[in-house]
């Protein structure tokens, strides 16, 4: 048990969390407390004003990630519950181990990775600093929202997650996108690091497709999956969602609610709506939001590659040239780095 006490120690405003399954946490509390979280907890959906039911007046607008009939909010969430409490200075304890996080050091991120031998277009290549920080952050919490934007290697992040769940975990894992498209392109994307194909060990559901499967992954859409049953999602120890911003929220909501003993829960995408009812609602799904980079400081990074690479040229040809001629080309490249 691991309790924290804020400046009231009176028992009615002390709240106790505990596991209910890997979806869920229940919070046991008094009635007036629940109500106060029911509410911190309720947000208008945008576009209520726009659905029918509201319309109709048989739904308020409102979405509700706080439970009062059982107690129950999403794991991802107790983060903002701590904040709850702290805000009113209540005093909340976690039984269960509920909060336990993975030791997973940088150092044996990085030694993975070598013994990996990545791969694209048949060239090794390396990990970059921000696909190395969210794959450790990643295995750290063992639930977050991962926010990179287009362009950033995402593949290579849920790659890295695959395999090391796979390889030292033995972990069977189910990775959802939002179309049959991205189902071929993040299996090519695997083989291509794997320098090999990874048929044996990928399984692709779409367009009905058979759904079972003994090979350690799963990738499908979530078009076909959303009306399996709660039992088919038992099998996965994790679960992963790519382009998690393109998913029906009541569908993607289902499927992920249904993974209830997968211990690593994971959302990657490049962009949110801004939406707080949204935000919250995924995070509630996956865990906090970890922005692994962003395109100014990818757009920064080609920016200085280049600069390196026009410097590494003019250094070959002033080898060649006189002292005169080398002061102006330095000169005059000096004029073109400031300008660019």
């Amino acid at each position: 048990m691991i309790s924290y006490h804020g400046k009231n120690s009176l028992a009615d405003n002390n709240l106790i969390i505990s596991k209910k399954d890997e979806v869920y946490a229940k919070i046991t509390c008094e009635k007036s407390v629940a109500k106060e979280l029911s509410e911190f907890f309720t947000f208008y959906v945008p576009g209520y004003q726009f659905v029918p039911a509201f319309r109709n007046r048989v739904w308020d607008g409102k979405i509700r990630l706080f439970n009062l009939q059982n107690n129950t909010i999403y794991r991802g969430l107790l983060y903002y519950v701590e904040q709850f409490c702290s805000e009113r200075d209540y005093t909340f304890e976690y039984h269960d181990g509920i909060e336990n996080e993975d030791e997973f050091s940088t150092y044996h991120a990085k030694k993975f990775i070598e013994s990996l031998n990545l791969h694209a277009r048949g060239e090794p290549i390396q990990v970059e600093e921000h696909q190395l920080n969210a794959f450790v952050h990643a295995m750290q919490k063992r639930r977050a929202l991962i926010i990179s934007p287009t362009a950033s290697g995402k593949s290579l992040i849920i790659y890295l997650l695959f395999r090391q769940l796979w390889q030292y975990q033995n972990l069977k894992g189910l990775i959802i996108v939002p179309t049959t498209s991205l189902v071929e392109q993040l299996f090519s994307d695997f083989g291509d690091y794997n320098n090999s194909s990874m048929e044996e060990h990928i399984h692709r559901i779409y367009q009905g497709k058979e759904k079972d499967t003994n090979k350690p992954l799963t990738i499908s859409t979530w078009q076909s999956l959303f009306k399996m049953s709660k039992e088919y999602f038992e099998q996965f120890d994790y679960v992963i969602c790519d382009e998690v911003h393109q998913a029906q929220a009541k569908s993607l909501t289902d499927i992920v609610s249904k993974c209830t003993k997968a211990t690593y829960r994971l959302g990657v995408t490049g962009t949110l709506t801004g939406a707080k009812a949204h935000e919250w609602q995924l995070m509630g799904l996956f865990g906090q939001i970890h922005r692994a980079t962003t395109s100014a400081e990818l757009m920064e990074k080609k920016q200085l590659a280049e600069r390196r690479e026009r410097m590494q040229e003019f250094l070959k040809d002033i080898q060649v040239l006189t002292v005169e001629d080398a002061y102006k080309r330095m000169m005059e490249n000096s004029v073109n780095g400031r300008s660019s």
